[in-house]
């Protein structure tokens, strides 16, 4: 199995990680995925990582995975952006801006 040795530096936002509605896998899970996310950003490329992948990673069950996902886009810290046919893009929404047309970049 893939050993996750991080490469990167990653910035946690203070609201993550005093959120009271989050646990400790939550977090790791939203640290991995900006991680990953601004890997993928950095060589121009959407992350589209699949769900297996990641969970077997980060040594989580599917279900836990995704109770994690949807927690974090509850809170608003994580925005899914269907790919099909591929794995949905998950993107932290502090990587998000908002540009003068309405739509939505990328930092």
């Amino acid at each position: 199995m893939f050993k996750f040795k991080p490469t990167h530096n990653v910035q946690i936002p203070v609201e993550v990680l005093l959120n009271n509605n989050l646990d400790a896998t939550s977090v790791r899970v939203f640290a991995y995925i900006k991680l990953r996310y601004q890997f993928f950003h950095s060589l121009n490329k959407d992350m589209t990582e699949s769900v297996k992948t990641m969970c077997e990673t980060l040594n989580l069950s599917r279900s836990t995975f995704q109770r994690s996902i949807r927690k974090l886009q509850q809170e608003g810290l994580l925005q899914i952006i269907p790919k099909p046919p591929l794995t949905n893009a998950y993107v932290p929404t502090d990587c998000l801006t908002i540009n003068k047309d309405t739509s939505i970049g990328h930092t």
